[in-house]
């Protein structure tokens, strides 16, 4: 009886094996991981905006009666005047006052201009004149 075999059990298919995940940790892994839990989020971006100083906030305020009088007073000083018109037409005050300012310079360039033209051609009659007179004898 030696010749009798026992029945062989079947054999059970095997599993292949499961890597081992420390053998294959990647460099730097921790740099790129990111938390499971929170995703990915842009940060909110508002549109730009430049800002404004406030010095500018104030040129545009509108000029009020006595602003009006004070600037009238001391644009009829002779001297003082002609000065002060230079300054607040080019410089970075009140918007009304530096139109104001700049709308009086320009008339009075074109008074100036119209002044001379007008006083030339005086002269030139003037001068005509007198040399026509010289002419006549008496």
């Amino acid at each position: 009886m030696d010749d009798y075999q026992q029945p062989q059990q079947p054999q059970q298919p095997q599993q292949p094996q499961q890597p081992d995940p420390q053998q294959y940790q990647q460099p730097n892994q921790q740099q790129y991981q990111q938390p499971y839990q929170q995703p990915y989020q842009q940060p909110y971006q508002q549109p730009y905006q430049q800002p404004y100083p406030p010095a500018m906030q104030d040129n545009t305020k509108v000029m009020t009666l006595k602003d009006w009088m004070i600037t009238l007073l001391i644009l009829a000083i002779p001297c003082a005047g002609i000065i002060m018109y230079f300054v607040w037409a080019f410089s970075d005050g009140n918007q009304n006052r530096k139109n104001f300012c700049r709308a009086a310079l320009i008339f009075a360039a074109i008074a100036l201009v119209l002044y001379i033209i007008i006083l030339l051609i005086t002269a030139a009659v003037g001068i005509s004149m007198f040399q026509n007179m010289s002419d006549f004898r008496y």
